[in-house]
């Protein structure tokens, strides 16, 4: 861990100098200080080297630390990200809630003038993110085009990806989430914020998820018949549950593999659904009546309320990262979280927090009563192999 990369971004030279000293006397010796956003972001777009945990001041002249992180969410930034400010309490708060709208991984805040022991728990406790893409820097992406997706798709280019689910009660491996990624010919593989947003906008997200669920269902045949038994939750889009024979789709390709459809989960998100539940409702009460699972994903990001979720046969909740990855620090978080694991139990719905990060994370939402974890402190997401390997090694744990 001593040799992860960190950037330091401030506008005066004394905080910089402060900052690198304590981190150099935690063990830090990669460290890169920046003086202003401006600078930061030509540094950052400039390194090869990627950054693993970015320390950056809000209130900056030229460039401040808001848009910054603006500029790095919008290149895709899957490090660490502190925050440094004298501003008040409640102006970091949302400084932290805007940066996990963007999703980016906030590891907390800490106010000027700070002392290496609020800032040295932050990074200790940083799991680097290493994920199944390759090392081409998102920021350094052209606009995919809907040409280059639409081949992607029919040269057969779509991969799956596998997160672990856990039982916070058992702490088994209960499940996993089927994630999209995209074998491109030139870019190397390329994760879901690249591509999925386009494909909905260019009529392509049913052909994306045929090919996704036929390649999950294959692969849930496999470790079937390797006595591999785990439940596995598909994401679909609204849009293609309005499409002619989609539902078809879903029910004879499980016939096609022989997999039960009691081990899918078909998670579709807040947002979309509630803006079109009366299209969506009879498809999810056919899905349900061939005992498919149905989840209500990023729970809190929408406007649902319990009516609404009572109306829809949901068997889970998966609370959005936001609410959960920093909540035991966060009192409005928290109160989310838990209103959210309530409401959840009261229409007898699983639970299941997603962006679970650090200890303390996990610690929270056992408290609260929550039924399952999904997160890089369990498990990142793995191909099937990797996931294979990771399966056998904690069965034996």
């Amino acid at each position: 861990m001593k040799d992860i990369h960190i950037m330091i971004v401030d506008d005066e030279p004394s905080i910089l100098e402060l900052a690198q000293r304590h981190l150099e006397n935690m063990g830090y010796s990669n460290i890169t200080a920046c003086l202003g956003g401006q600078i930061a972001l030509e540094q950052y777009q400039a390194s090869t080297n990627p950054f693993d945990i970015i320390i950056s001041d809000l209130n900056m002249p030229e460039m401040n630390g808001v848009e910054f992180l603006r500029h790095i969410s919008e290149a895709d930034y899957s490090g660490g990200i502190i925050l440094l400010s004298a501003e008040d309490e409640r102006i970091l708060e949302v400084a932290k809630d805007l940066a996990k709208a963007r999703n980016l991984n906030v590891l907390g805040y800490v106010s000027k003038p700070f002392k290496r022991k609020s800032l040295e728990p932050l990074i200790t406790g940083y799991t680097p993110h290493f994920s199944v893409t390759d090392n081409t820097s998102d920021s350094l992406l052209d606009e995919i085009t809907e040409e280059e997706l639409r081949a992607g798709i029919n040269g057969d280019e779509l991969l799956v990806a596998f997160q672990a689910k856990t039982a916070i009660a058992t702490d088994k491996v209960i499940g996993v989430e089927a994630l999209a990624r995209w074998n491109h010919s030139e870019r190397g593989v390329l994760p879901p914020l690249t591509f999925i947003s386009l494909a909905e906008r260019c009529q392509l997200i049913d052909a994306l998820t045929y090919s996704i669920y036929r390649k999950t269902l294959s692969q849930m045949r496999d470790w079937l018949d390797k006595d591999i038994i785990l439940e596995v939750s598909v994401n679909v889009s609204v849009n293609s549950f309005t499409s002619d024979g989609f539902v078809d789709f879903l029910i004879n390709t499980a016939e096609e593999y022989n997999v039960n459809p009691e081990m899918i989960i078909l998670e579709v998100t807040e947002s979309q659904l509630m803006d079109n539940m009366l299209e969506c409702l009879e498809k999810l009460i056919q899905l349900r009546m061939k005992n498919f699972g149905l989840s209500i994903d990023d729970f809190g990001t929408g406007h649902s309320n319990m009516t609404q979720l009572k109306q829809a046969p949901f068997t889970e909740l998966k609370i959005d990262r936001a609410f959960v990855n920093g909540a035991s620090e966060d009192a409005t978080a928290r109160s989310i979280f838990e209103s959210s694991v309530n409401l959840a139990k009261k229409l007898h719905m699983t639970t299941v927090a997603e962006g679970v990060e650090t200890r303390e994370d996990m610690t929270l939402v056992k408290e609260l009563g929550c039924d399952q974890i999904q997160g890089f402190y369990k498990a990142k997401p793995m191909f099937a192999d990797e996931f294979e390997e990771y399966i056998q090694s904690v069965s034996k744990a």
